[in-house]
Parts: C-alpha cells; sequence; structure tokens
C-alpha cells in the first residue's frame, strides 16, 4: 500500500466508466466508475533527503478496464495520451505488457526498447523502469501476476523471471484471445483467461530454452498485420517481395502462427472492428466495413458474426448499453 503523504499527491483521480465487466470478475472500479489508487506501483524517487512521488499524469493511473479475475491475478487497460510518460518505479508483482495499438517506450537498466501492436515485455518484481506513450491511440493490456497465483502452478511458482520483450505468433495467440475474451462477455470468460496466462507464461519459459525459428519477414509480417490489418498486403505480395513460392509462405506462417493467413488476418480485422464499433458508434457500417478492407457490408457482417455471434450492429447497440 502507498503511504497517505503519497496517496495525497495523486489525487484527485479523474473518475472513467467501464464499458463492460467480465462475469464472475470482481472490477475494482466502484458502481460510480472511480477507479482505485495505483496501489501496486512503487515511485523510485532519487531524493533521499525528502522522499516523494514525482509528477505523475493521472491518466496513467485511471484503467479504461480494470478487472480483478483471481486472488493475485489483475488486468487493466491504459490508454496513455500522446507522448506522455511515467517516472522511474518498480512492481511488487511479475507484470507483463501486452500492446494492443500504438507506440510505447519502456526504459529497463538504463536501455530504451521500444514496443509496438503484437509484442509484449515481461518486467520481474522489483525492476524499475520508466515507460512513455510515443503515438496517440496507444493501448496496452496491463497483467500484474502475484506469486500467491503463481504457485498455483509449481513450475512458475519457482521460476525466476528476467526482463525481455517478445513478439511473434506467442504474442499474437494471446493478444488475440484475450480480446476475445474480454469482449465475449460469457460466463467461461474468466477460467479461460487465467489458462490463458498460465499458457502464456509456460510457452515463454520454453522459449527462453530455444532458439527463435521464425523468418524475419513473418515477424514483421505478423506485427504489421497487428498493427494495421487493415491496410494489410496479401500473402502473394509478401511471397512476391522475399521471392518465395506462395505455398512456401502460406505453409511457413502457418506453422509458425497455427493457423492460416487468411483466418488469422480476418481475425484481426474482427478485433479492430470492435475497438472502432466501441470507439465510433456514429460510424456507418458501410464506411467501417470499406475502412477494414472487406469487399463491401456484407461481407463484413458474414465474417464479424462467424467470429463473434453476433452482427456488427448488435455488437454496437450492446457495447452503447453498458
Amino acid at each position: 500500500m502507498l503511504p497517505n503523504a503519497v496517496r495525497k499527491r495523486l489525487s484527485p483521480i479523474s473518475t472513467v466508466r467501464a464499458r463492460f465487466v467480465l462475469p464472475r470478475c470482481k472490477s475494482t472500479i466502484g458502481t460510480q466508475g472511480t477507479a482505485a489508487s495505483p496501489v501496486n506501483m512503487r515511485s523510485r524517487a532519487t531524493d533521499a533527503a525528502e522522499p516523494r512521488l514525482p509528477e505523475i499524469p493521472a491518466s496513467f493511473f485511471v484503467p479504461q478496464r480494470l478487472w480483478t479475475l483471481a486472488e493475485g491475478l489483475r488486468i487493466e487497460e491504459y490508454r496513455p495520451a500522446e507522448f506522455e510518460a511515467l517516472p522511474s518505479h518498480d512492481h511488487p508483482m511479475l507484470v507483463i505488457n501486452v500492446m494492443l495499438t500504438g507506440v510505447l517506450h519502456e526504459t529497463v537498466h538504463g536501455r530504451t526498447h521500444t514496443l509496438k501492436a503484437g509484442m509484449l515485455s515481461v518486467l520481474p518484481p522489483d525492476c524499475a523502469h520508466q515507460v512513455r506513450a510515443a503515438v496517440a491511440g496507444t493501448r496496452v493490456l496491463h497483467l500484474e501476476i502475484e506469486p500467491v497465483w503463481l504457485r498455483r502452478t509449481p513450475a512458475l511458482g519457482q521460476r525466476a523471471f528476467a526482463y525481455r520483450t517478445e513478439q511473434g505468433p506467442l504474442v499474437v495467440q494471446l493478444t488475440t484471445r484475450l480480446v476475445d475474451e474480454i469482449q465475449r462477455q460469457d460466463p467461461f470468460s474468466s477460467p479461460v483467461i487465467e489458462a490463458l496466462v498460465v499458457d502464456a507464461l509456460c510457452q515463454l519459459c520454453r522459449l527462453e530454452q530455444q532458439p527463435n525459428t521464425s523468418p524475419v519477414w513473418l515477424k514483421a509480417l505478423i506485427q504489421d498485420v497487428s498493427s494495421a490489418p487493415e491496410s494489410a498486403p496479401s500473402l502473394d505480395q509478401v511471397a512476391r517481395r522475399q521471392g518465395i513460392h506462395l505455398q512456401t509462405a502460406s505453409r511457413l506462417f502457418k506453422r509458425h502462427v497455427g493457423q492460416g493467413y487468411k483466418a488469422f488476418l480476418l481475425a484481426q480485422r474482427v478485433i479492430r472492428a470492435c475497438a472502432w464499433l466501441t470507439e465510433h458508434p456514429e460510424w456507418d457500417l458501410a464506411y467501417l466495413a470499406n475502412r477494414l478492407g472487406f469487399a463491401d457490408q456484407s461481407h463484413f457482417t458474414r465474417v464479424f458474426r462467424a467470429h463473434r455471434g453476433q452482427t456488427p450492429a448488435q455488437f454496437r447497440s450492446q457495447a452503447r448499453q453498458v
């Protein structure tokens, strides 16, 4: 817990209203939408004579969406403004930052790492770091994982994690499934998300012991599609640029990502559609379909219903009511 003096410096914290809450998830946002204080962040004050918390933008402390899924596991979504920076601080638990959109600069041990959509970073407990949003529209899923939750899986409870960044199929699959379950809002979402986090942590541990064999062009393609699925190139275009046969590119993509390129691209477009339907309810569906790269509104509706079990209009109407 932060000292009372620190809490006073953080007040008043602006309020937000959660757009939805996962079933069976204990939300830490009150019924009036007031966010809790950032109890799990510790400032790294440099003035030993007079310890004080540096001036920190309030928006970093006000997650747009905040859930406690189980004892020791919490997920927050942050949308910092362009160029907002968070001074050096650490967390008493393991933290994973999953990039949804935008660009975030994360400085650890004097080295700055650039995180983009389709990437994540792992911050071990007590790891001092600074963050800065490089562009507007940056969105980050911030996972806080305490030892009490990790100990439920013995192999993870005994693991000493180090700082690292990761991109590629693992991150894409984790991000896609997390976003899908958060938006799905059914009674199974909470346990599914817990299972996803366990699986991701185990896969990260395995990756530390294995060389990364994904081709450079494949990593770049995954990042491009995750960042801007509406303008992603066709796999044929990518194959031509790389001087390989289309079937070879298709086979490599499916081997490393776990699904075909078309299925992956459509899934990413549906994720982007959900975000835009929530953020821009005034947009016409035909315009949205065209902007996302679909042939027409009918095609967009068919794909969206196949992934979400409802039409875009139904999803938008539901989002407005929450």
